[in-house]
């Protein structure tokens, strides 16, 4: 039944949610994380070889070639979180929030649709959120670099600039992240607005002020939890990876590890990309809900459905 939840209610609810639906939204999931898992793949066979060319003596040639890969890794990777999660986020949502409403099973084909159609907004929405919050961390990242190059540069005299530039790279570090998070968990909803009630991405924006408004404690709350279980699952799976050992090698064996160790770090990237989705796919479900409970809270939405709900009837 549609209600406000507490929080505990809200975990168990997207749970129950989770196992309803899923063989149906793990397939945006693959959307995603099935492209990022190919890239990854390539990247660590990319690292390996470069890593071989290191041991034997081959590194100059290569570095050319390392620094265009890595930068073309991040900028692949990003473009598949942000145009490809686009799409899978809107989808992830309107799946829930139909199965959640008792609206009928939603269909993959339904959801496509629904998600292709608000491709544009979402892509400036999740890019906007990205932009901001970039632009959260920009000014201590830069004060940590400055720092860190008077201390490699300027020698002993300045000292006690560069300490006090670190102090105040962490300082501002801190203050990074607590803007950051404020400015996601002020928009945190901004992404089930524009799902489910198809809207503009500036209204999606205001809608999401307003149903945060004196719910940030628990939306809090709810964002930690959310990182905790992310952070254990890959952790537990991470677990399962066999990791070769160095110390005490030298370079002959060092070199006849190095399968095993790229071997082991495409593993490693599987059960990372598997951790991201079942953790990415409870995190969407739980947003939704917070989305139903907040409107609950605020704006009455559960009498308001049952009210329709009986005039259907």
């Amino acid at each position: 039944m549609v209600r406000r939840l507490r929080l505990g209610e809200l975990l168990d609810e997207a749970f129950q949610l989770l196992k309803a639906t899923f063989s149906r939204l793990i397939v945006f999931q693959a959307l995603v994380y099935a492209p990022s898992l190919a890239l990854a793949a390539l990247a660590v066979h990319a690292a390996g070889r470069w890593l071989t060319g290191l041991l034997e003596g081959e590194l100059e040639p290569q570095l050319p070639s390392l620094v265009i890969g890595t930068v073309g890794f991040f900028f692949g990777f990003l473009a598949l979180q942000v145009l490809l999660g686009a799409i899978t986020q809107v989808a992830l949502t309107k799946g829930a929030a139909q199965s959640y409403l008792d609206e009928g099973a939603a269909t993959v084909s339904g959801l496509l649709t629904h998600a292709r159609r608000l491709f544009l907004r979402s892509f400036g929405l999740g890019l906007f959120l990205t932009l901001l919050l970039v632009l959260a961390f920009a000014l201590p990242t830069a004060t940590v670099v400055a720092a860190a190059a008077l201390v490699i540069g300027g020698g002993s005299e300045n000292l006690i600039g560069a300490v006090l530039l670190v102090l105040a790279g962490g300082v501002f570090g801190l203050g990074g992240v607590a803007f950051a998070t404020f400015v996601y968990l002020r928009y945190a909803l901004a992404g089930a607005v524009l799902a489910i009630e198809d809207t503009t991405v500036a209204l999606a924006l205001a809608r999401s002020v307003v149903l945060m408004k004196g719910r940030y404690g628990s939306a809090l709350a709810l964002l930690s939890i959310l990182t905790a279980i992310g952070l254990m699952v890959g952790g537990i799976l991470s677990i399962a990876v066999p990791t070769p050992a160095f110390e005490g090698k030298d370079l002959g064996e060092i070199r006849a590890l190095l399968p095993q160790l790229i071997r082991s770090q495409m593993i490693s990237q599987v059960f990372g990309q598997v951790a991201g989705a079942l953790s990415g796919l409870y995190t969407s479900v739980c947003w939704t809900l917070f989305y139903f409970s907040a409107r609950c809270e605020a704006e009455g939405f559960d009498l308001a459905h049952q009210a329709a709900k009986l005039g259907e009837e």
